[in-house]
């Protein structure tokens, strides 16, 4: 009877250590992904004075992008039409 105690009591420390890690683990994660890359940088070419026309659900938008490296270099580069089936 006594075997069977520890085994239950093992068990169970090892079950709040791996919770205690978990936790730990998903801290570390979050914290890394809440950093901000710091070199990024976003350019708006042209921004009209006045927009009335606000896209809404069922809009098509079309926009032009162009990826580039720290070195100037272009990685990507196109023109992408969305279809507003969700809000974003």
């Amino acid at each position: 009877m006594a075997v069977l105690f520890v085994n239950n009591n093992a068990g169970v420390v090892f079950a709040a250590c791996r919770t205690v890690l978990l936790v730990l683990a998903a801290i570390l994660v979050l914290a890394e992904a809440d950093q901000k890359p710091s070199a990024l940088k976003i350019e708006k070419l042209y921004v009209p004075e006045v927009c009335d026309a606000k896209s809404k659900i069922g809009d098509q938008l079309t926009m032009h992008y162009t990826g580039t490296l720290q070195d100037d270099t272009k990685f990507d580069s196109r023109s992408v039409t969305l279809y507003r089936h969700v809000i974003y």
